[in-house]
């Protein structure tokens, strides 16, 4: 048998520096959230969680229920060590790696006082306490199997509960019995009842955290009685596909990588799909900044092809759903922001105060690449078959008004704002908003609009239609620049193209429009009445309103239709009351 040390920090025997250990232990946890990687697996693989009752009680084996978690790969010598050592990770080197910082095996420790691995040709149990095993921890050979039964008992009924068979598994079975009285690890007890709840809130977030991890691909949740019999409480599977994309333009300094992943389980419905974008920058400063902290200067943003998402920020792992990490963005991110120990918050110290390259890492990731991938994500996905082309625009009014979520939204505006992802009316491709003619949000009635419409596109206008959100994103990234189909506008197109091409109904329509923002010198010369089939000028000496057509023989062709809608008619009396001369509308 092997002795398994819980830390390599300290020379001296492990039941002499158990206090120790132990104080060091208990402040982590106190740190270290209740219900966060409790349920991350380790290493890469597809977990199977189980809640399964100890059918063998033995020292060092934890009789009672427990909580098991099982994963089809194998723990590597170095996988070994992590766990042995808690706070100094193994996978510091790998900047793209769940774990780096060391912490996540001791948040076990919530739960469990006795945490045991069985991974071929290995089975280990971790003691702190000293209380079954004196070298706090052991690892025997499982050739030993049968000069311990009652110990690898509990973890051949766990893998046959999984579908495994002891003499052929090739994965890693951790079994953690659950804490029945205080402890000096901690003074939790756990029941099989809180590990339920805390499962049902794993599957809530397992959606969420199967878009961002790497290696996990699906997981299932059962109940196993201690008769054997299973209860499913859950499955989930993401299925990610590889997008080919051609590099944007515009996106030097920066790696894209795109895929399209499935959801599918009982948290999912029918299952939805979704667009991953993986954004890398590859120019300083980002990446010394990142070499200096063992980190990767990258960013994913997931976006659902169907529905609407309340984007949550994620360190691979979701965070806690609070204001302080609540975007406004209709994306989840991830990236691996630096956080504090409770793994609750990002980091933002002040200038001068331990840590403040954390604040400018995380500033360097929120306010600067996510806006970068941002637009990227947004031109891919109005392209994808079905698509809403403006799903991913942020409404101002739903976000932070002020602070650092404030000035992310800003940014993700301004660079939507530059972006080729506004819709034309009646034609193919996209635009950008400062090549748009953009139809206001109040273009007067849904008649006038479509008028407006109709004759900024037979002109040749770049005119787009966008949803009122969107026009709230422009004018907060585009505050300036903008062109709007205004009343003035489309006076001018009218005068450069006319409205021949427009039936009767539009060009009075029309009319309304151009009139309603008070500047009715500007109508002088504008052909919108219809009289005789065609249309005249406003400025015509022969048209005229009146109510006595018959003192006019022979002209009543020259007069305004008598079947206008009584709030246009309204309008043109209002005007030549004020003494506007249009030709002969001043003798009303």
């Amino acid at each position: 048998p092997h002795l398994l040390s819980l830390s390599l920090l300290y020379r001296d025997t492990f039941c002499q520096r158990a206090p120790t250990f132990l104080d060091y232990l208990h402040s982590i946890l106190q740190k270290y959230p209740d219900g966060g990687q409790i349920l991350k697996v380790r290493p890469p693989g597809n977990p199977i969680w189980d809640l399964l009752p100890s059918r063998a009680g033995t020292a060092g084996s934890g009789a009672g229920p427990a909580l098991l978690a099982y994963n089809n790969a194998v723990m590597s010598a170095r996988d070994w060590t992590g766990i042995q050592r808690p706070g100094v990770s193994h996978k510091r080197e790998d900047p793209r790696s769940v774990g780096r910082f060391g912490l996540g095996f001791i948040s076990v420790y919530h739960l469990t006082d006795l945490p045991g691995v069985l991974s071929p040709p290995y089975l280990g149990v971790l003691d702190p306490e000293c209380q079954v095993l004196p070298g706090g921890g052991k690892r025997w050979d499982i050739s030993e199997a049968q000069d311990l039964p009652g110990l690898f008992k509990p973890f051949w009924a766990g893998l046959e509960a999984v579908g495994q068979h002891r003499a052929s598994a090739q994965g890693t079975l951790f079994r953690f019995p659950l804490r029945r009285q205080p402890s000096e690890i901690a003074a939790g007890v756990s029941d099989p009842e809180r590990i339920c709840n805390l499962i049902q809130t794993f599957l809530t977030e397992a959606p969420l955290a199967l878009l961002f991890l790497r290696h996990v691909r699906r997981v299932a949740l059962h109940r196993v009685a201690p008769d054997g019999v299973q209860t499913l409480m859950g499955t989930l599977e993401a299925s990610p596909q590889p997008l080919p994309v051609p590099v944007p333009s515009g996106a030097e300094g920066l790696s894209l990588e795109w895929c399209l992943v499935a959801l599918r389980g009982d948290e999912v419905g029918a299952g939805s799909e979704w667009l991953v974008a993986t954004g890398r920058a590859t120019e300083e400063p980002a990446v010394a900044l990142g070499t200096r902290l063992g980190c990767c200067p990258e960013l994913s943003l997931a976006h659902p092809l169907r529905g609407a998402c309340q984007g949550r920020l994620c360190c691979f792992l979701p965070l806690p759903a609070t204001d302080e990490t609540a975007t406004g963005l209709p994306v989840h991110a991830s990236a691996p922001f630096a956080l504090s120990d409770d793994r609750r918050h990002l980091r933002w110290p002040q200038e001068g105060e331990e840590g403040e390259e954390d604040a400018r890492w995380n500033a360097l990731l929120l306010l600067d690449l996510l806006p970068r991938v941002y637009s990227p994500l947004a031109a891919v996905a109005v392209a994808l078959p079905g698509a809403d082309a403006y799903s991913l625009w942020p409404d101002p009014e739903r976000t932070p008004s002020c602070g650092r979520m404030h000035s992310l939204v800003s940014r993700v505006c301004r660079e939507l704002a530059a972006a080729p992802v506004l819709l034309p009316a009646g034609g193919q491709g996209w635009l950008r908003a400062l090549e748009a003619v953009l139809l206001p949000a109040a273009a007067g009635d849904e008649a006038a609009r479509r008028a407006v419409q109709a004759l900024l596109v037979a002109a040749g206008e770049p005119v787009a239609e966008v949803p009122p959100h969107v026009w709230r994103a422009l004018a907060l990234g585009m505050p300036k620049g903008l062109r709007e189909a205004t009343a003035g506008h489309v006076r001018e197109v009218l005068r450069r193209h006319g409205a021949a091409a427009l039936p009767a109904a539009g060009r009075l329509s029309l009319l309304r429009y151009v009139a309603g923002d008070g500047c009715h010198a500007g109508l002088r010369g504008l052909p919108l009445l219809p009289q005789n089939c065609s249309p005249l000028p406003l400025c015509s000496p022969s048209t005229s309103v009146c109510h006595h057509r018959e003192l006019l023989p022979g002209l009543a062709g020259s007069f305004l239709p008598s079947d206008l809608e009584p709030g246009l008619d309204s309008l043109l009396r209002g005007i030549a009351k004020k003494g506007k001369r249009w030709g002969s509308l001043d003798h009303l």
